[in-house]
């Protein structure tokens, strides 16, 4: 966590010639699962979290049939929020679970999704997963492009231990193979270490290719009888459809409590003195608050009155003099 919120920030606080806007961010620090549609319509403007395959639970623990939302991942390298999704199930088949994005508009060539993702074992029943990208709409059809595909096990005994080439997988990055983001703390014999944790590891994909394009970005759990695999940390950057740029304004901005259902507050150290206007944008840019203050230069902090919000991701785009701060928001009811 602490390794993406020095990415966001270094986003957000980047030069005009590089930066980056915020158009979707979700760390799952909190529990919003009840914000989230389970059914697709097709146009759904919030994430929606869908059982595509109506199996149950088959290990004995109670999991729900979607992804849901869990505390932290395995082997406790993340306590502040994730989604997991489970394919031990009854009857044994593929699970097939979506975790659809809102619509996102991309607006410039400099679009790119990033995500963080862990399977609860590798190598042996390793889960896989996809993300896929569709142009139209958020039905599960139109999901036709492929941005990234992490393999599952297929085939291997636990006697090979963490002997990667022992085991057969389905095409994809298989996690672990490298050796890096697994936990192989207390394997004191290769069933042990057949069964490493794997930790939250990251990942990027260019959605250069969208410009001009408002896209959904799917996570699918495709895996065949394994168990467990997590994501956290979804992060879209790109140009803004406000078209404004960043050349920073205010010096150490936060904004706090986030995600905030009521009142937050925007803080922040210094800024030049004037007037600047604070404007609070959807993730499709579409204006949604509007008021304009006044900078004493110094350390200062501001109410942000948010309760006529839906729940959602926004962006506060703090205005003044050609320059600019951009804040992802979420509000939660």
């Amino acid at each position: 966590m602490k390794n993406l919120y020095t990415l966001l920030l270094a986003l957000l606080m980047g030069s005009a010639v590089q930066a980056q806007d915020t158009l979707l961010y979700e760390n799952f620090d909190v529990d919003n699962s009840l914000n989230w549609a389970t059914i697709n319509n097709g146009n759904d403007t919030i994430f929606v979290n869908l059982d595509a395959d109506g199996l149950n639970d088959a290990s004995g623990n109670g999991f729900p049939s979607n992804w849901f939302w869990s505390q932290g991942a395995f082997a406790g390298n993340d306590s502040t929020g994730c989604i997991i999704s489970n394919s031990w199930v009854t009857p044994v088949d593929t699970t097939f679970n979506y975790f659809i994005s809102p619509p996102i508009a991309i607006t410039g060539s400099n679009g790119q999704v990033s995500w963080t993702s862990a399977p609860s074992q590798t190598p042996l029943y390793l889960d896989g997963y996809l993300v896929k990208v569709s142009t139209t709409d958020n039905l599960e059809t139109s999901f036709t492009d492929t941005l990234f595909q992490a393999a599952e096990y297929e085939s291997g005994s636990s006697s090979n231990g963490f002997n990667f080439a022992a085991y057969t997988f389905s095409p994809g990055f298989v996690h672990g193979a490298d050796s890096l983001y697994v936990d192989l703390a207390g394997a004191a014999t290769a069933s042990d270490s057949a069964r490493a944790n794997g930790l939250l590891r990251p990942f990027s994909a260019s959605l250069a290719q969208y410009a001009g394009q408002t896209i959904y970005i799917a996570w699918i759990h495709k895996s065949f009888d394994d168990f467990l695999v997590a994501i956290d940390d979804i992060l879209v950057t790109g140009q803004a459809a406000t078209g404004l740029q960043e050349n920073q304004l205010l010096s150490g901005a936060v904004i706090y409590p986030n995600p905030t259902s009521d009142l937050c507050k925007l803080r922040f150290n210094g800024s030049e003195a004037g007037v600047a206007t604070l404007r609070i944008f959807s993730t499709e840019g579409k204006q949604q608050l509007f008021s304009a203050v006044r900078l004493n230069g110094f350390a200062q902090e501001f109410d942000l009155p948010v309760s006529s919000l839906s729940a959602g991701h926004y962006i506060l785009v703090a205005e003044s003099a050609g320059k600019s701060t951009r804040l992802p928001l979420v509000v939660v009811r």
